[in-house]
Parts: C-alpha cells; sequence; structure tokens
C-alpha cells in the first residue's frame, strides 16, 4: 500500500487482480509445484474476488453476464460465482500474521478498510459485497477463519476459491531463519513498525517478535512511527521510541523516515 499515493487510493475499484495473474505466471510459466504467498500491506478490500478472476474464477450477475472482480463492479450485482473454469493449482500456503476474520467488527473492512481510503460513506457498500460473495458463494464457514480477513480479505479468496492454507507468517519466517535461536544468544533485541497499536498487538511481527524475546529474558525495545497506548501498556517492550515526538507533520515523518530514525538512534 506505501507505494500508492494517498490521492491514487480508490478502493472501490482496486482489486487483487495482479495477484492472480503472477501465480498464474509462476504455474502455467515457470512451473511452480508450490506457491507461498505473504498476506499484508494490500490497498484492496475485494475478498480475493480479482486473485480469483484471473486464475479463472467467473462473478456473475443475472442472467449470466459476467462482471468485473472490484467491489465497485461487484456491488447490488453479484449473483453467481461460476468456478468451473480455474485453472489447475498446486498447494498454496499463505502466510499471515493478521487473526482477523473476513466480515463484521473485527474484520477486513473495518479494522483495515479506512488505511487504504475507506469512509463512512464506502464501508456499508464494501462490507455488502463481501457479504455477498460469502453468501453466493457459500463462504460462510471460511470467512469466520482467523485470517480470512487479511489483505482486504485475500486470505479467504485464497482459501475459499484457491484451496489455501492459512498459516502464521511469524512462525513461518522465523523458522526458515532461525530467530528463536538468534534471540536466544542476543543481549538486546530491536524491533519496529510504522504504527504500534491495537492491529501490531493482533500478531503482527514486531509484536510477535516482542513476545517471543519476553518468553526468553531477553530485554527489547521498538522504534516506530508512532505508538497508541494498548501497545504501551501491553508490557511487552522495554522502551518505544516515536518519530511523531519530533512534532513534524506527516509528510515529513514518512518521507524522512530513514533520516529520522537515524538521527534518534545516534542521538539516543
Amino acid at each position: 500500500m506505501w507505494r500508492i499515493r494517498q490521492e491514487e487510493r480508490d478502493i472501490l475499484r482496486a482489486s487483487t487482480f495482479g495477484t492472480g495473474e503472477m501465480m498464474r505466471h509462476a504455474i502455467e510459466h515457470g512451473g511452480a509445484a508450490r506457491l507461498v504467498i505473504g498476506l499484508g500491506g494490500s490497498a484492496t478490500n475485494d475478498g480475493g474476488a480479482g486473485m480469483a478472476a484471473a486464475l479463472g474464477v467467473r462473478f456473475l450477475a443475472e442472467h449470466e453476464y459476467e462482471i468485473g472482480p472490484t467491489p465497485a463492479e461487484l456491488l447490488g450485482r453479484l449473483a453467481r460465482i461460476d468456478m468451473s473454469g480455474r485453472i489447475a493449482l498446486p498447494p498454496i500456503t499463505a502466510a499471515c500474521d493478521v487473526g482477523s476474520p473476513l466480515l463484521g467488527n473485527e474484520g477486513a473492512t473495518r479494522i483495515f478498510g479506512p488505511q487504504k481510503g475507506a469512509d463512512a460513506a464506502s464501508i456499508p457498500m464494501l462490507e455488502n459485497v463481501l457479504e455477498t460473495m460469502v453468501r453466493v458463494s457459500d463462504g460462510g464457514e471460511t470467512a469466520q477463519c482467523p485470517g480470512s480477513g487479511a489483505a482486504g480479505g485475500l486470505g479467504f479468496g485464497l482459501m475459499h476459491f484457491a484451496g489455501a492454507r492459512l498459516v502464521s507468517g511469524f512462525e513461518l519466517i522465523a523458522s526458515l531463519t532461525g530467530l528463536k535461536e538468534r534471540i536466544m544468544t542476543a543481549d538486546l533485541v530491536v524491533t519496529g513498525e510504522g504504527s504500534l497499536d491495537a492491529q501490531s498487538l493482533t500478531g503482527k511481527g514486531p509484536v510477535a517478535i516482542a513476545r517471543l524475546a519476553r518468553d526468553h529474558g531477553k530485554p527489547v525495545i521498538a522504534f516506530c512511527g508512532k505508538a497508541d497506548a494498548a501497545v504501551r501498556e501491553s508490557g511487552l517492550f522495554d522502551s518505544i521510541t516515536e518519530l511523531a515526538a519530533t512534532g513534524l507533520p506527516l509528510d515529513q515523518l514518512t518521507s524522512r523516515a530513514a533520516e529520522l530514525l537515524e538521527q534518534t538512534v545516534l542521538t539516543g
């Protein structure tokens, strides 16, 4: 999402079609026998419809009229989903550190939508699209799975339309990098995130690292753009340093993040 400027964000017309194209290319041209997909940082809220469409799934309105896989196209029109044309897929693993379900107050739209450009007017529309998608595809059970709301519902789409297995992204990367062993031999653990907040506490990387460090009695400090009270009161970090404490406006905090972080560390 950070690659898209604020004025370019259009959550009703954004889709995960590009993700599906990459998956299809890896399978048909790269001969991929297994796909591992990391969920996060998206600018979409389409429930994985775009991804599914790129793999051959058709989204249909009344009279079997095919419609585009964006929330704007699907809203009030989706009547049926046809899986018969989906390409054959290898085993797919979706790595995710978000425990949100697809729908509801803790779901994809209401928790993550606002940071992608959703406002009071579009949130009910986006939720309606996802609810309809769940209903017409008989995806109620999948929609309740922790992580189905990740990346604007791509977690749901991967599981429901592509048969993916959802795993902890942190545990997957930690096992591949020997993170536990590294922490056990460290004197101090340093981590960070743009915003340490209630979303972070659902299992995002910096909090998972802090918990692992705590399990092994290691002090852990965090650097971030900003931190909310929930994280500060969690007791997970020995100290938290916010770049927002500089008093600079958001555009400078974003554009000068690396410089400000270095200055903050050097000046203690």
